[in-house]
């Protein structure tokens, strides 16, 4: 008997299958055993009632809200009503549900069908919207064409930035030809302006020199070219190096090869050969192997390369160098001075200039000693004299090497429209060839004349006078460059300015 109490209190559920319905029933209340505490101890769960659809129907009320908005949004849209639902994919926005291998492969048939007339395809294939997209690009491209700094056209707006970008401007010096060339306080940006053309435009290309035959080489990124006084490309930038145009034509090279080009960049045939230099007075030297020798216009070899180095040419003579010694040769590459100099420095005015031991003289074109190695320092022949110096003092002398103007001045200058600025006394003035002072030294400095102006500094400001020795643009400029082609570039406390020979601002 103690045996089955102690069943029934470990297992109480044999207790109910023992007892009668009521007192089973009634165990189960009286000990707090009702459903909620069943299921908590591990007893089964009373099946779910539900309801059947008509039940539903008639009650009005749906126990699942989703389905039946779902249902609702069907029946609206058999109605032709449009409505926005979420993709029934939550878990992957955009992309399409699940369908069948015959879904997909009919909608695969369908895409590739052609439309038909009147009908948009939202969706083309890959292909046609690459060239789509291909054709938009070139005709983007066509309408926004790169076109270089150099070579846009100037309208006010830009045009004012550049004339500011020039009035303050780090460097402004001559490039030839009228025109000059400035620099912002970068060193990156550059312009050029045309006073002739009054035209100013921003390069974005380095002058690699100054202008000759209307062309001046520049330079980018190591890429050569030649542009215009416009700033327009003539020659495209696509040389290693490339040497200034002299009468029509100019020496270049690209991946080790050497050519000849004439103004519209078109190749001259030639002799082969290493290296070119630039032409003057129609030849050019060129090197083969390690000598040097010269060709003209038409890339004929006129001179043989026997030469271990050479000058230019200028009134018909060149200085050549063999074992170390300088001579002179002709257009014929006839040997007129033998090479026997320390330094032989090229012709002016049918005089070359000879150096040895430190000392100088002249030779004319016949190879003869006109005026014996005498001197410290000789200069070129201008206007038919040349200034030389002798224990410290300056004079001139003839070709006949006659002093015609005393060496006693401090300082000399090579002559310019007849007159040369001297030094005396710390002050610098103007002689002529008689050696008479027609400007008196009252100057700090001063410069060459040019176009019948010269600049002259006095108290820290320059000016600039005529050749009576008139002020004929006040001296009031913090800098300035020389006249060139009617044309000179002034600063001020307002920055640099372009002025004529009058002292008219042109820009």
């Amino acid at each position: 008997m103690q045996t089955k109490r102690w069943l029934f209190v470990l297992c109480p559920w044999l207790l109910a299958t023992q007892a009668p319905d009521g007192a089973g029933a009634e165990g189960q209340k009286s000990g707090g055993n009702d459903r909620r505490d069943v299921s908590r101890k591990g007893g089964m769960r009373e099946p779910v009632r539900r309801k059947n659809p008509k039940q539903r129907q008639e009650s009005g009320k749906s126990e699942n809200p989703k389905a039946e908005k779902r249902r609702t949004d069907t029946a609206a849209a058999e109605d032709g009503m449009t409505l926005r639902t979420r993709h029934p994919n939550r878990s992957q926005p955009g992309k399409n549900p699940r369908r069948s291998v015959e879904d997909r492969t009919a909608e695969k048939t369908e895409s590739k069908a052609a439309p038909e007339k009147g009908t948009a395809v939202k969706n083309p294939p890959r292909k046609n919207r690459m060239e789509g997209k291909g054709a938009e690009r070139e005709k983007s491209d066509a309408a926004h064409v790169h076109v270089p700094r150099s070579a846009r056209r100037n309208d006010r707006e830009t045009e004012q930035r550049l004339v500011e970008m020039f009035r303050h401007a780090k460097e402004v010096s001559s490039c030839g030809q009228g025109l000059f060339q400035f620099k912002d306080h970068s060193g990156r940006r550059h312009g050029i302006i045309n006073p002739q053309a009054h035209l100013i435009f921003e390069s974005s290309y380095r002058l690699s020199g100054d202008f000759a035959d209307g062309l001046a080489p520049v330079e980018e990124r190591n890429r050569f070219g030649f542009i215009n006084t416009r700033g327009e490309v003539v020659v495209p930038l696509v040389w290693d190096h490339t040497g200034s145009f002299i009468n029509g034509r100019a020496v270049a090279e690209k991946r080790g090869r050497t050519m000849i080009m004439d103004t519209q960049g078109n190749e001259i045939p030639r002799a082969a050969w290493d290296k070119g230099y630039t032409f003057s007075e129609g030849l050019a030297a060129f090197q083969s192997g390690d000598l040097y020798g010269f060709l003209n216009e038409a890339g004929e070899t006129v001179i043989q390369p026997v030469w271990q180095k050479t000058g230019q040419f200028h009134d018909g003579m060149c200085t050549v160098m063999r074992n170390r010694k300088w001579g002179y040769i002709n257009r014929e590459g006839q040997t007129v001075v033998v090479p026997d100099w320390d330094i032989t420095l090229e012709f002016t005015e049918g005089m070359g200039r000879v150096g040895v031991n430190n000392r100088y003289g002249f030779v004319n074109q016949r190879g003869i000693l006109v005026v014996d190695p005498q001197y410290e320092f000789v200069n070129e022949f201008r206007e038919g004299l040349a200034v030389v110096a002798r224990n410290g003092k300056f004079g001139c002398i003839d070709e006949n090497g006659w002093e015609i103007i005393e060496l006693k001045y401090e300082f000399a200058a090579p002559f310019s429209e007849e007159v040369a600025a001297v030094e005396l006394g710390g002050q610098r003035g103007f002689m002529n060839k008689k050696g008479e002072m027609v400007i008196a030294p009252t100057y700090d400095a001063c410069y060459a004349f040019q176009d019948g102006r010269a600049a002259v500094k006095k108290d820290n400001q320059w000016g600039y006078i005529n050749h009576a020795g008139e002020t004929v643009i006040p001296i009031a400029y913090e800098q300035v460059v020389s006249f060139t082609d009617g044309f000179a570039c002034v600063r001020n406390e307002e920055g640099w300015h372009i002025l004529d020979t009058e002292g008219n601002q042109i820009f």
